[in-house]
């Protein structure tokens, strides 16, 4: 047969529906995206809106649904009082039937991958539009970038000498975890942590453009010296907080997550707070970098894509911030404030007072109030949820079931023992039915409580949750931590 006669076999002279099988297959948008700059060609003739919408299901897996809502939900405007609260309620009835469309096999065990990762049919349903997708992409981007920031940090701070270990490696995400010198600690993350930590980053933001912090006014409170918050009311509280059972109250935005979800988002957050503040410090410390101004602290506080553009216009600042934050955990600091500004290591002259006035300068006219034990306390005094308290009076048990991404995580069930709580964050070491009466013991708890959220136990399977009670900074976090055994 001649040259002429042959038939072509090239990837490009598939047939469109066997061509869009064989792009299908790939697992993460990025790999699409490599292969499509070295096949245009064979790109241009699939259908784009398809391929797109089954990658996105590969990479994210039951995560699809936050990233749908984050794509519908934007910043939001608190000063509207007419139109806030029925908009946030409306979308939290939004965001709960998302969540709760059914998943296969697959997605309840939080494996991903493919289809079996998705609401169920969501698989063969029309995808959205190809601008909406694009959007999508975009977005996911952005979290994959502080997802890969988050694992590195992370797992820098949990080996000895973490201040001065690189963090050159650029996806720290496996899809089995290989045998390491360092143990479980510092291994690879495993899909299904991969996905808890985009999730996690994915609720961040659309808690974010719920509360929308930098759209509120300020108020002095009682709550601490010179801690200036944004005005919260009872109508705040159910718009974010409530679970729609007491009487007159609609469903609440932050409600539609398990509490175990919401200490997930608190991890996230802890996190950007932390390294925001650290960029604050190294910057105004720099001789070639700007002063972060507090304008531009609040915008890349309240919004991940400003975030994203500033860690990549900056990348040893960034290093010198991540290598002061591992330090800090090592050390182990006392009080928040202390923790997050790392006052062992500052130069404390004439304005040594400036250390914690920073703290409340920065972060608490811009901070995420749902998310902080005053906020929990006083949704536990304005709307007494019957079930959800009954369950804690009670003494609900939590079961860990395994590893998954749907599943309470076991470090969470194996700090309170098995048992239900509505608190999360902050507040776990504040529980009313877990008050201690020792003085000592209280201060340990709190202590401990700091340390577990910053090394975001929540978030990780189990072997590496048991690997990390015995490092030394980590010690206290052991079984029954919360209830101060």
């Amino acid at each position: 047969m001649t040259p002429e006669n042959s038939s072509p076999c090239h990837l490009g002279a598939l047939p469109r529906e066997l061509l869009d099988c064989v792009l299908f297959e790939f697992e993460t948008v990025a790999d699409l995206a490599r292969f499509i700059r070295t096949a245009r060609f064979v790109y241009r003739r699939a259908r784009r809106p398809a391929v797109l919408w089954r990658v996105l299901q590969n990479e994210l897996g039951p995560v699809l649904a936050d990233a749908k809502f984050l794509n519908m939900f934007p910043y939001a405007d608190p000063t509207d009082r007419e139109n806030y609260y029925d908009y946030m309620n409306s979308m939290a009835v939004v965001y709960r039937d998302m969540l709760n469309q059914p998943l296969d096999a697959g997605g309840a065990s939080g494996g991903g991958g493919g289809a079996s990762g998705v609401p169920g049919g969501e698989a063969d349903a029309l995808p959205p539009s190809l601008g909406e997708l694009t959007m999508m992409c975009r977005t996911l981007r952005q979290v994959n970038f502080l997802a890969d920031m988050y694992a590195r940090a992370q797992l820098r701070s949990f080996q000895p000498g973490g201040e001065g270990v690189s963090l050159s490696n650029p996806s720290p995400t496996t899809t089995t975890r290989p045998s390491s010198s360092l143990g479980a600690t510092t291994a690879p993350l495993s899909p299904i942590e991969r996905q808890r930590v985009l999730r996690a980053f994915y609720r961040r933001q659309i808690v974010s453009n719920a509360w929308a912090p930098t759209r509120r006014q300020t108020v002095s409170n009682d709550w601490g010296p010179a801690r200036r918050w944004p005005h919260w009311g009872p109508e705040d509280i159910a718009a974010m907080s409530s679970t729609g059972e007491h009487p007159g109250t609609p469903l609440g935005l932050m409600s539609v997550f398990e509490s175990w979800e919401n200490q997930q988002v608190d991890h996230a957050n802890l996190f950007v707070t932390r390294l925001c503040l650290c960029l604050v410090r190294c910057s105004r410390a720099s001789l070639s970098a700007s002063p972060l101004k507090d304008a531009e602290f609040r915008e890349i506080c309240s919004h991940q894509d400003s975030l994203v553009d500033y860690l990549r216009a900056s990348p040893k600042l960034v290093e010198e911030a991540l290598g002061k934050m591992a330090a800090l955990a090592a050390r182990a600091a006392g009080s928040e404030a202390d923790f997050y500004m790392d006052n062992m290591d500052m130069d404390r002259g004439e304005d040594e007072d400036s250390i914690p006035s920073l703290f409340d300068e920065l972060v608490s006219p811009c901070c995420l109030l749902p998310l902080v034990y005053e906020w929990q306390l006083d949704r536990w005094r304005t709307f007494p949820e019957p079930l959800v308290y009954r369950w804690e009076r009670e003494g609900k048990e939590v079961k860990y079931a395994g590893d998954a991404v749907g599943l309470p995580p076991f470090a969470w069930i194996d700090g309170l023992e098995g048992n239900f709580v509505n608190w999360y964050g902050e507040g776990l070491a504040n529980i009313p039915r877990f008050a201690l009466r020792s003085l000592e013991k209280c201060r340990v708890r709190h202590r401990t409580c700091i340390l577990w959220r910053c090394a975001g136990f929540a978030l990780w399977d189990r072997p590496r949750v048991e690997a990390l009670k015995q490092v030394q900074w980590l010690e206290n976090s052991r079984t029954g931590w919360v209830l101060g055994v």
